[in-house]
């Protein structure tokens, strides 16, 4: 299982604007290529997945069975057909191969002959059923030519004397003898503890093939760090923080060349594990290449050298995630697709060590763990304040992620746009006027200022990547004009508050659901009740138009919120654009008057 985290949390920031004007000449992005194969289930994915290390087959958690999908048979588009194409495993949760692939774990250290659970599913008998850890598992093995395992689990919840912060560990050997003919394995539990206690306060541990190294999520910088295992376990050293919150890692086999592959969930503030894509939130996957110097001394090192984006997802609820290493080098992951019925639909992608070679790798990311603490981004970064910025510049433009908060994969975003595209949406998008419109887009620093206003064009053409895009999706529909005296108040009030108040999503602020999608894609105001949200009616425009002109300590919910950069004359301009929803029939003709007298006598002076 895996927890879902936005990889942007790190960034003190709310998101309250839509789409801006658009240019195909500016949405030119790095998209990869598409994976070797794309194989349908014919089950829901479940919460995790763990490829054969041989490339060929991938075990599967679906709704109530352990499955272990077959891929070496199976051609691009192919579909899996049960228990022709798969076969049932022991357990309903996290089947995890041994890096050798002789064995298929389960949490709590259960471990089974691969090809015996191939063959008698939940029949099988497990050769090791030590009862250590829980609740998933992930498996190194430092000697390849031994059947010895360093296994870990995620801090231990059972046992009463743990402090829910140290992972367990435990060590396993395996050795087979022939007794009168018949071989028989011998286990046995070599030691047990907890890894790098005290030294790692965190989540979603992971160890490496050879057992020499654990990513985990630190809980306190919210970013995912490596760290170097010490002989005994316990004298840890930190390799290198990856400068954003990651899911799982996975540790590719080749030690002379380093790569960690991970997914990041891009659009959505929610933490913990998930069992599937869903509608609130979509995912993207990443290769990252690691520069290791000194490996194996007490002065080894290791640095990001650049990092391969492995997809790109465009719509809600959608997405790839979990990418696993083979041993050739090659990548199969888990995505999960919508068709055009919308329908949804899990599938297995396989990317082949030849492909994951080729994909571009952007050699101009500047993600590093002195740019940010906690929820704030550093004073002194402007590296990675300018990589925000070029994010969302571009992100308002294009069709990056068609939801209110796309411009949270900025970090992610910028190091992949097209050179030309980037020097074209810079010189004619990053202006004043741009800036005074898109503050709200801007991380600010302890005094609430933004930082958009100290950046200038040089700045931003100087990180434009050196690399030729791909045309992805431009938006149908400009949501806010560069230039605030061409805006109607009708798209003032779309601009200001749709991102916020837009049906369809998880959290719609406040119950109000004032726009919804026409089946265009169009955003046009909802005047009905939908999905159990109030739609723009006289109750809702009287309360709107309230928030807007009354002072801050005169009503309960302040509109917008104070994160939205918003003047008083346009705070005007949208309390009288609805009163064209205040109904006389509904509230009288006495309430009508007062609201507008009271809009009338709102003044517009800063």
């Amino acid at each position: 299982m895996n927890r879902r985290f936005l990889f942007v949390a790190v960034i003190c920031l709310n998101i309250f604007s839509t789409a801006k004007a658009n240019d195909e000449k500016y949405c030119s992005i790095n998209v990869p290529e598409k994976p070797d194969k794309t194989i349908r289930l014919p089950y829901p994915l479940s919460f995790f997945i763990s490829p054969n290390p041989n490339g060929e087959e991938v075990a599967v958690i679906t709704e109530f069975q352990n499955r272990l999908v077959n891929l070496s048979k199976m051609p691009d588009g192919g579909e899996i057909e049960e228990d022709r194409t798969d076969t049932e495993l022991p357990g309903n949760v996290d089947p995890v191969f041994t890096p050798d692939g002789k064995y298929i774990t389960l949490p709590s250290s259960y471990f089974y002959r691969y090809q015996e659970a191939k063959r008698k599913g939940d029949s099988a008998r497990p050769v090791v059923a030590g009862n250590y850890g829980a609740p998933y598992q992930s498996v190194g093995q430092p000697n390849p030519n031994k059947e010895e395992y360093n296994y870990i689990s995620d801090p231990n919840p059972i046992d009463p004397a743990s402090d829910n912060t140290n992972i367990f560990f435990t060590q396993v050997s395996i050795k087979e003898q022939k007794v009168f003919g018949i071989f028989k394995r011998k286990k046995k539990t070599v030691k047990t503890g907890h890894l790098c206690k005290d030294k790692i306060t965190g989540s979603l541990p992971m160890i490496s093939p050879d057992g020499k190294y654990i990513s985990y999520l630190d809980q306190g910088t919210q970013t995912t760090k490596i760290m170097r295992i010490g002989k005994d376990g316990k004298d840890c050293t930190e390799m290198v923080d990856l400068g954003i919150p990651t899911g799982k890692v996975s540790f590719n086999f080749d030690e002379k060349n380093r790569q960690l592959a991970f997914h990041v969930e891009r659009s959505n503030y929610m933490s913990g594990w998930f069992e599937t894509i869903d509608e609130s939130f979509s995912t993207d996957s990443f290769i990252m290449d690691i520069d290791t110097e000194k490996t194996g001394t007490e002065d080894e090192k290791w640095s990001i050298s650049g990092i391969k984006r492995l997809s790109h997802t465009s719509m809600p609820g959608t997405g790839t995630y979990y990418p696993r290493f083979t041993r050739n080098g090659g990548i199969i992951a888990a995505k999960t697709t919508i068709d055009d019925d919308g329908d949804r639909h899990s599938n297995i992608v396989q990317y082949g060590a030849g492909q994951v070679i080729n994909i571009q790798a952007s050699r101009d990311s500047i993600i590093r763990e002195a740019d940010v603490q906690g929820d704030k981004v550093c004073e002194g970064a402007p590296a990675l304040l300018n990589q925000i910025a070029l994010g969302r510049l571009f992100s308002s433009v294009c069709d990056s992620l068609k939801i209110p908060d796309q411009e949270k994969d900025s970090i992610l975003i910028s190091p992949f746009i097209d050179e030309k595209s980037c020097q074209n949406l810079v010189r004619d998008f990053w202006n004043k006027a741009w800036i005074n419109n898109n503050k709200n887009l801007s991380p600010v620093d302890e005094n609430g200022s933004p930082y958009f206003d100290q950046i200038k064009q040089e700045d931003l053409l100087a990180i434009c990547p050196k690399q030729t895009g791909t045309q992805i999706s431009k938006k149908k529909k400009p949501d806010i004009k560069i230039k605030e005296k061409k805006r109607t108040d009708e798209e003032l009030f779309r601009d200001k508050c749709a991102s916020c108040h837009e049906a369809g999503f998880s959290e719609v602020k406040g119950g109000l659901a004032f726009f919804h999608q026409n089946a265009d894609g169009t955003l046009v105001e909802n005047p009905e009740n939908t999905q159990g949200h109030i739609g723009l009616n006289s109750y809702s425009a009287e309360m709107s138009i309230l928030s807007l002109i009354s002072k801050p300590e005169d009503v309960r919910n302040v509109m917008p919120p104070e994160e939205t950069i918003i003047s008083k004359t346009e705070r005007k301009r949208i309390a009288q654009y609805l009163m064209k929803y205040i109904d006389e029939s509904e509230v009288g003709n006495d309430l009508k008057n007062e609201l507008q007298a009271m809009i009338d006598a709102y003044s517009t002076q800063e």
